[in-house]
């Protein structure tokens, strides 16, 4: 199980950016579930692809990474992905996990003073996101590449 964006949280987005007089932006991790490290209690055994030509007959390989297509991978990612987002400052919301504000800082891209805050809303591995400060738009933007 992994939480996703609750549909009423989508609506508040939106409607904080309408008011705001802001664009609500979005985009796509890529390779989202390839991304997450499996947990070291979680022992993943998968036989190789048929056909391929190194494999043995009795051959196994022990996954180190998520997969699509395993049960336990959206909530693998969305672990990374939170833990990212509190990285950088952000933290979620009491009624929606997937619901993050604050006003992001790294290292390579410190908060300045009166930078306002950062609204991301994570559905999977899509987001939307929106900011009253357009320069904290264009930093986080980087960041979210993960």
């Amino acid at each position: 199980y992994a939480p996703v964006l609750q549909y009423s949280s989508l609506r508040l987005l939106t409607s904080m950016a309408v008011e705001k007089r802001r664009r609500l932006k979005q985009g796509d991790f890529k390779n989202a579930f390839v991304q997450a490290t499996l947990p070291d209690d979680e022992l993943t055994i998968v036989r190789p692809p048929m056909g391929d030509p190194d494999a043995g007959v009795d051959e196994f390989w022990l996954l180190k990474k998520s997969l699509y297509g395993l049960c336990r991978a959206p909530r693998h990612w969305y672990d990374k992905m939170s833990k990212a987002m509190l990285d950088m400052g952000l933290k979620p919301s009491a009624h929606d996990p997937c619901l993050f504000i604050g006003v992001p800082s790294t290292p390579d891209s410190p908060a300045a003073d009166g930078d306002k805050p950062l609204h991301v809303g994570i559905y999977v591995d899509d987001f939307v996101y929106f900011s009253e400060d357009t320069a904290v738009e264009t930093r986080s933007s980087g960041q979210n590449t993960t």
